[in-house]
């Protein structure tokens, strides 16, 4: 280990841009780490997020509630990512709009992608890093009811932008772990946190 008096916390003392497109901008940084010494390490950003912003987006957590447990399904979409070269299976996702917090943008969002209106429960996740050895992009994760009695999520319709192909999937929570498997098997990328949480899902199973 490093003996105490030579440790300090570990910091970014500098940042050079190296390129940027109008989505994506590619920096290397220069920081100390615990012993002093100056390190460099290359990080994408987005250009969109404004200063001082906590997350860049949101991700939403959709239940639908069925009249018992086994009813309950949640609400995935597919769309094909070209980083992937893939199909992706995610939670309804988006950018956060300035000015917006991260409950008004999962609702906008949800509405947008699936058509479904919705209701907050609890508070967001605090930003989360979704790959921090790449990209300091964060992420809130806002969990959303939707009631299926309501007239306007009888039959929800996708508000999508031209460029967006998006189809929506109702997947009963039992068994989720297993559905995303198969999902994967058949050549679909997993969005990490869903994937996690199918995880979370049997391991709490399991421990009851």
């Amino acid at each position: 280990g490093v003996p105490s008096f030579m440790s300090q916390k570990p910091r970014v003392v500098g940042s050079q841009e190296v390129g940027s497109t109008r989505w994506l901008r590619l920096s290397t940084l220069t920081y100390t780490d615990r012993r002093g010494q100056p390190r460099a390490w290359d990080v994408a950003t987005r250009t969109t997020t404004k200063e001082g912003a906590g997350a860049d987006a949101v991700g939403i957590l959709v239940v639908l509630k069925g009249e018992t447990a086994a009813d309950h399904q949640i609400v995935l979409v597919k769309q094909f990512r070209p980083p992937m070269n893939a199909m992706s299976i995610e939670m309804p996702a988006g950018l956060i709009d300035a000015g917006e917090d991260p409950q008004t943008a999962a609702l906008r969002e949800l509405y947008e992608e699936t058509g479904y209106v919705g209701e907050v429960k609890g508070s967001p996740s605090p930003p989360i890093a979704l790959s921090p050895g790449l990209t300091n992009e964060r992420v809130c994760i806002v969990q959303v009811e939707v009631d299926m009695s309501l007239a306007e999520n009888m039959n929800p319709t996708q508000h999508l932008e031209e460029a967006e192909d998006i189809e929506v999937l109702k997947v009963p929570l039992a068994g989720l772990q297993a559905r995303l498997d198969g999902m994967a098997a058949e050549g679909c990328s997993i969005f990490a946190p869903l994937y996690s949480f199918a995880m979370s899902l049997e391991l709490a199973s399991s421990l009851a």
